[in-house]
């Protein structure tokens, strides 16, 4: 029998009761714009590598990266309509992952081969996996997504640390107070401020009070399994950039994450949306490397102090410097990490036990 405590949550392989679990969701796996027409590109997500292809027709399909011949990699193989042609002996597969054709054993000889086809498809500006057994589960959709004016999708730096060491930060916001006081992040969530948390239809939904106030003042969003929907006031105050931010385990030990971003409004809100996130781009030395070189002691915080990713580097040092394995002495204020811990460790268990699953829901309308 599988045991199933906080540990669990540290690997995400496909024989790991949570890699099995998050397989049954779909995943972002590379930006679309990142896919060209006649192109492959190979990627790795949960411990598997695949193969993204695009056709000249514009449409894209995942399957085994590996050819199953003498295991060339496909991704350096001859895209075509229905199909990825390998470039060492050309053995053709189509999409389904079935081997057609094999140019020098003649056209009676196929060899039973085949690769893996995984369920995808396209949204938000970003290429969507699906990995696990049975039929995937409906394609993410928001209604306020519906008309809107402005969007951007991205892929964000990958962090060397456990993917759940990200996801769990996402509904931790009494540490906002103290890791991003230098950022100013601080004053939207300050110390005296209290949290509270409960389970929706979609996952997790995360409450702040001040002390000043008798109700609830506002709430953030986490849907299961591994997103993160939050938006960001504009500097002017007229309206907010929304983003969803998905981590995704390139392995054990490293966590790649996508966002999209959006915004609607008139056409001056929507340039102040483009400037303000135009302003994370590109930012050289990139995040990683400032974060590690904190981390290491060769810089100090004043030497980030003007940069635009001040932010990031908070969390990257707050969460790739974190020791303590899967166990922490947790405080009445860690009530959302521990909701959200709680929860995925019950869906596992009944993941690996064969019982019935939560049916989570998107947030439509949000």
């Amino acid at each position: 029998m599988t045991v199933i405590s906080p540990e669990t949550l540290a690997c995400t392989g496909a024989s790991t009761p949570y890699g099995r679990y998050l397989r049954r969701f779909w995943h972002p796996v590379l930006c679309s714009d990142a896919l060209a027409r006649g192109g492959a590109r190979e990627v790795e997500i949960l411990g598997d590598l695949i193969l993204l292809c695009r056709n000249g027709a514009g449409e894209a399909w995942a399957a085994g990266a590996t050819c199953p011949h003498r295991g060339a990699r496909l991704c350096l193989g001859k895209v075509e309509p229905d199909g990825v042609r390998c470039f060492y002996h050309g053995w053709k597969f189509a999409r389904d992952g079935q081997c057609v054709d094999q140019p020098a054993d003649g056209p009676d000889v196929v060899v039973r081969a085949r690769i893996p086809a995984y369920p995808t498809y396209e949204a938000l500006g970003l290429i969507f996996v699906y990995l696990g057994p049975d039929a995937p589960p409906a394609a993410m959709h928001l209604d306020r997504m519906d008309g809107i004016g402005f969007h951007k999708a991205g892929q964000l730096d990958d962090w060397p640390c456990d993917q759940f060491v990200m996801v769990e930060n996402a509904v931790d916001w009494s540490h906002t107070a103290w890791t991003h006081e230098r950022s100013g992040l601080a004053a939207l969530l300050p110390a005296d401020f209290t949290f509270s948390a409960k389970e929706t239809e979609f996952g997790v939904r995360v409450f702040t009070t001040s002390p000043t106030e008798t109700e609830l003042t506002q709430s953030t969003e986490f849907l299961m399994p591994n997103m993160n929907f939050f938006n960001i006031p504009l500097k002017s105050g007229r309206g907010s950039i929304w983003n969803i931010v998905w981590r995704v385990p390139v392995r054990d030990g490293l966590c790649r994450s996508f966002i999209a971003s959006f915004a609607s409004g008139d056409e001056a809100l929507l340039d102040e949306a483009r400037e303000q996130l135009s302003a994370f781009e590109d930012v050289s030395p990139p995040t990683t490397e400032m974060g590690e070189r904190l981390l290491a002691g060769e810089i100090g915080w004043d030497d980030v102090m003007d940069r635009p990713d001040l932010t990031r580097i908070e969390d990257y040092v707050t969460q790739v410097g974190q020791r303590g394995g899967s166990r922490y002495l947790y405080a009445p204020s860690d009530e959302p990490v521990r909701l959200l811990r709680s929860i995925l460790l019950r869906e596992i268990r009944a993941s690996e036990a064969g019982s019935e699953l939560k049916a989570w829901t998107h947030l439509q309308g949000a």
